[in-house]
């Protein structure tokens, strides 16, 4: 097997990163972008073959979207993906529990001000941070209910665009070789673990697509790793382990 090396820094660059179908690939001493036809002519050649065949399991391979809310577009290297805005039971749970636990704050803190009560000062900053939390609660419900999302996936770069009552947030990745999608704990809820889609961008790894539903989520992170040709597209790895951005009544029961 040749042996070839990065024209940048002059390291040695592993066989597995001529795997892919990438026509560009990242060196890992100098992390700098190299074509491939660059480092080993004729490599891109040899590779048209097994392109073709992963082309055609990838047009062969039904996989529709799971609900109305999801749309996608694929052009060659680039995938697109659309999150339309809408409401689905995991979203009424967060309203339920954003209703209970204002419910219970507002007693609280009606009794601390207007209530006659002496509370101390450490009581009103409890009360002050709880509200705060609320409120994070509340602007993750808004967005869930009314806000979109849309994800374009390249070889290289992943964009992620967020879109609420007519303003929009843009920000992009760098995708590497190794870049896929995966669900990890984002939240729990009524003592559920609640995923989102992590896309492991090179450096930050944005996750999105939390409060759609598990199925829904599935999908996104199977087309996502099916279109940067990973082998096991069609498994996306879950990871429990995370820690949680926040809890919601976890170990509430109903009486069940």
């Amino acid at each position: 097997m040749s042996t070839h090396y990065c024209p940048c820094c002059g390291a040695e660059l592993l066989s597995s990163l001529f795997m892919g179908s990438w026509k560009q690939i990242e060196c890992p001493s100098c992390n700098e972008w190299i074509d491939v036809d660059v480092v080993a002519p004729g490599m891109t050649h040899h590779r048209e073959q097994e392109d073709d065949d992963v082309a055609d399991r990838y047009d062969d391979v039904e996989d529709d979207p799971p609900s109305d809310r999801l749309d996608e577009w694929r052009d060659g290297e680039r995938l697109v993906i659309h999150i339309l805005s809408g409401s689905n039971g995991l979203v009424g749970s967060l309203a339920s529990a954003i209703v209970i636990i204002s419910g219970i704050l507002g007693f609280f803190t009606w009794n601390s001000i207007w209530g006659g009560g002496e509370d101390s000062l450490h009581v009103l900053v409890f009360l002050g941070l709880a509200w705060m939390f609320v409120a994070s609660m509340m602007g993750a419900w808004i967005f869930a209910r009314f806000g979109s999302t849309s994800v374009m996936v390249e070889p290289t770069r992943l964009v992620v665009e967020q879109r609420l009552f007519g303003t929009r947030k843009t920000r992009e990745y760098r995708l590497g070789l190794r870049s896929k999608a995966s669900l990890i704990a984002s939240h729990r809820l009524w003592g559920d673990l609640v995923h989102g889609v992590r896309i492991g961008a090179v450096g930050e790894q944005p996750v999105i697509a939390v409060w759609l539903l598990p199925g829904e989520k599935r999908w996104i992170a199977r087309r996502i790793n099916r279109h940067l040709c990973h082998a096991d597209w069609e498994y996306p790895q879950e990871d429990d382990t995370a820690d949680v951005a926040w809890s919601i009544m976890d170990g509430f029961s109903w009486g069940e």
